[in-house]
This record gives C-alpha cells, sequence and structure tokens, in this order.
C-alpha cells in the first residue's frame, strides 16, 4: 500500500471512483423513497412525454415523437415512469450520434432509439443488463441504470428491451 502512496494518477481515480460510487448510492436512495407504488392511474403517453421534454434543456439536440396511437393511455405510477423515461431520455441525448432522439408509439409499444457511432454487439447489450457497465471506448456507461429501469417497469407490469442494429440504440417499453 506503501509504494502506491504518492500515486496521483492513482489517487484522483481513487476519488474519482468515490464520487460515482456516492452518486449511485445517493439515486438508490431516492430511488428507494419513491417505491411507494399507491397511485396507479391513467395517462396519455404522448402528452406525458411532450410534458416531460418541455422540460429539458435541449442545447441543439432534438426530440422528435411520431405516435401511430392517438390517445394511447397506459396505467402506471406516474412519478415512476417518469423516472424511468427521464434516464432513457437522459442517456439518448447524451450518447447520441447524430443530435436527435425519435421516440416511437406503436403497437401498444413505446419505443426510444438513438443513432450511435456503431451497432453494439450482442455481447456488449447483455452486459449493459448487469450493474456497473461501462465502456467508455464507445462512450457507453449506462452503470446501474439500465437493471434499474427493468427492476421499475418489471414492478409496473411493463416489459423492457435494449438492443442495437444498424449503428441504432433502443429501449423499448410494452
Amino acid at each position: 500500500v506503501l509504494k502506491y502512496w504518492f500515486d496521483i494518477d492513482l489517487i484522483k481515480k481513487s476519488q474519482d471512483e468515490l464520487k460515482t460510487i456516492t452518486n449511485i448510492i445517493d439515486s438508490l436512495l431516492h430511488f428507494a423513497e419513491s417505491l411507494k407504488i399507491t397511485d396507479l392511474k391513467y395517462i396519455n403517453l404522448e402528452n406525458f412525454l411532450k410534458n416531460y421534454i418541455s422540460t429539458i434543456n435541449l442545447k441543439w439536440k432534438k426530440i422528435y415523437i411520431h405516435n401511430k396511437e392517438f390517445n394511447y393511455l397506459i396505467k402506471t405510477d406516474e412519478a415512476l415512469f417518469l423516472r424511468v423515461i427521464k434516464n432513457l431520455l437522459e442517456n439518448a441525448l447524451k450518447y447520441t450520434f447524430s443530435q436527435e432522439v425519435n421516440i416511437f408509439i406503436k403497437n401498444n409499444q413505446l419505443v426510444i432509439e438513438n443513432e450511435i457511432e456503431k451497432t453494439m454487439s450482442t455481447y456488449e447489450i447483455n452486459e449493459i443488463y448487469f450493474k456497473f457497465y461501462s465502456n467508455s471506448k464507445n462512450k457507453w456507461s449506462y452503470w446501474i441504470w439500465i437493471p434499474l429501469i427493468k427492476e421499475i417497469l418489471k414492478v409496473l407490469w411493463y416489459w423492457f428491451e435494449i438492443y442495437s442494429n444498424n449503428n441504432k440504440f433502443y429501449a423499448v417499453i410494452n
């Protein structure tokens, strides 16, 4: 241990990792507080998305909603579902290669699509489902969020899938 004591790079890396762990713990505590599923109600999915999108500072990025099912209502806990949408859209915006994100509402599904540098392999997609996944080379750092999103949606009785095809990343809620 003493031989690493004055390694500035190691100390900086350790401090960065500690900040990351602290942020994850804070997020998990905040998430645990929100798991009081008492208020399931019907919401108009398109209006819900538009309301949330209007609160985001998009800068030069764009979000497009392509709705094939007008007045599509879903029964959900609004606060928990908002956490899911917020995280999926923030990550899609953060990692989009084309500066835009597409949302499709069709066939009883919500699909969030963003362009990425290269199609992710099945192995990489499977890795994202595990906690703390990070691939800085491809700028993917979903960390613990995808497993949490999947669990939240399971509690809300929804199915969740991610996949990649033709340099695009998809998150699907059904």
